[in-house]
């Protein structure tokens, strides 16, 4: 009976540690044990510091930062707590760093505490070992601080889209940002006149309209046309008697019918006439007329004495109507505007900080505000004048506009690209990540990434030169550095002091 009652109980048991052990693990989701992952909080003293106990001694590290560059500050007592004098003890530290770099830190006595002549670099992620000698006793004294870092098998670099770049030396073509406006060229736009004063009677151009070079786009009828017409016909009258009359007079002297005066005299009114004429013909030829119409006036309609055609100086779009038919134009009222768009400028305005760099030839992007253009082309001309009221001078890069949508007005952002120039060490564009209030670039040693601070210099819109923070021959995060920051941000290692 006995035996059966304790082989019963002994089964009840077993089976409720059993259903106890299988709940605990399902509840931990298949997770390692906590004690394998998670180090037991560290000891604090006082001041907020680690506490670390040696021979007859402990020392309480603190990183103190408050207005003040990461320095140590290590406070010294007895093992049971009682304050020493820190000109008694003697301390140095070596910081290692993943990847085997140390930082030795020597120490000096302030105040109540020892003081670290040295920054503690950013990340403060390290193994440091403490050495102390107090009363002829040294001690060695460490812990470990990990903060900003993750572990990414090799695996898994792929499915995530990480690639992994070597730190090393490269080139920079540093880059200028510029406002730009996109013009007409002066010698492309041209506001077209009647060159004479007159009634405009037929406007062939209106506003949208393509015109060719030597389009007849307006006729103008003009007294002032007329008369310069009629004082060309009547001087060629003139030429024709003034010619009749030297013939005779010729004619008569060889027959000395008359006297040799009379044909001098008539000779010098013929070569007078003469004169005339071409002055008269250079008059309308001067109003626009060609050779062809003037050679035709004296066998012209009357009418047509006074028609004055007004022809299309330059190819183009007419852009802008100024006069319609029926009213008084002239040369000082224009008809209409002609631009060709089949080449556009773009002027940059240059700060006189930077005129040095901006030079004749550079190459450039262009970028519209506003519409999805870009175009590259190089810089023509830069003024030799700095404006009093903007302290800019005008850069001018030409543009090919054949398909008219870079459109006059336009506003523009001018990518200038400067000289080219060796850096020791250039990374991606793409590696650098915002950590905390740090530029950081993700390194790699074995399986293990880092945010790793580093300061950067010059930058091309490509690369990026770094100044400090990553070594030549690094290895780091060199795309989608994004998913290591947030692998990083998702294990919450803090920033510990």
């Amino acid at each position: 009976m006995t035996s059966k009652w304790t082989t019963g109980v002994v089964g009840i048991v077993a089976g409720v540690l059993v259903t106890l052990a299988v709940q605990s693990f399902s509840g931990s989701g298949g997770a390692t044990p906590p004690d394998e992952h998670e180090e037991a909080e560290a000891p604090r003293g006082p001041h907020g510091g680690r506490l670390l106990t040696g021979e007859g001694l402990r020392l309480e590290v603190t990183i103190y930062e408050e207005g003040v560059e990461p320095q140590f500050r290590v406070f010294p007592t007895t093992a049971d707590g009682a304050p020493l004098a820190p000109h008694d003890v003697r301390l140095n530290a070596a910081l290692e760093r993943l990847g085997g770099s140390v930082d030795r830190i020597e120490f000096r006595p302030e105040g109540d505490y020892l003081l670290g002549t040295s920054t503690v670099e950013e990340p403060h992620s390290f193994t440091v070992m403490f050495t102390a000698t107090y009363q002829g006793r040294t001690s060695a004294l460490s812990y470990e601080q990990v903060e900003g870092r993750t572990t990414i098998a090799e695996a898994a670099l792929a499915s995530s889209g990480i690639e992994i770049g070597t730190a090393g030396p490269g080139q920079l073509m540093p880059l200028l940002e510029l406002p730009g406006e996109v013009v007409v060229p002066s010698t492309r736009q041209v506001r077209v006149s009647a060159r004479l004063s007159g009634v405009l009677t037929d406007l062939r151009a209106t506003v949208g309209q393509s015109v060719r070079q030597g389009d007849l786009i307006a006729v103008v009828t003009s007294r002032e046309l007329a008369d310069a017409s009629a004082s060309f016909l009547a001087a060629g009258k003139q030429a024709e008697f003034a010619r009749v009359t030297r013939d005779r007079e010729e004619d008569l002297a060889k027959r000395r019918i008359t006297a040799m005066q009379d044909f001098l005299i008539a000779d010098q009114a013929y070569s007078l006439a003469q004169t005339d004429l071409a002055l008269a013909r250079q008059a309308l030829a001067t109003l626009g007329l060609d050779a062809a119409t003037i050679a035709g006036l004296p066998t012209a309609q009357p009418a047509s004495l006074s028609r004055l055609e007004v022809w299309a100086p330059i190819g183009g779009v007419v852009t802008e109507q100024m006069a319609a038919a029926g009213e008084s134009v002239g040369p000082d009222r224009p008809l209409v505007t002609i631009t060709d768009t089949r080449e556009v400028w773009i002027n940059v305005q240059v700060h006189a900080r930077d005129l040095a760099q901006v030079r004749p030839g550079r190459r450039v992007t262009v970028s519209a505000v506003g519409p999805s253009l870009t175009a590259s082309g190089t810089i023509v001309s830069v003024s030799p004048v700095v404006g009093d009221d903007t302290r800019t001078a005008t850069a001018r890069v030409a543009l090919s506009n054949t398909a008219g949508l870079w459109q006059p007005g336009l506003f523009a952002s001018v990518t200038v690209y400067l000289a080219s120039t060796q850096a020791t060490v250039v990374v991606p564009v793409d590696a650098l990540q915002t950590f905390r209030d740090w530029t950081v670039v993700f390194v790699r040693y074995g399986d293990v990434f880092e945010a790793r601070p580093v300061e950067i210099g010059r930058k091309d819109g490509r690369v990026v030169e770094v100044l400090s923070g990553l070594r030549a021959g690094e290895k780091f995060a060199s795309k989608n550095a994004f998913a290591v920051k947030a692998d990083v941000l998702k294990s919450g290692a803090s920033h510990d002091h």
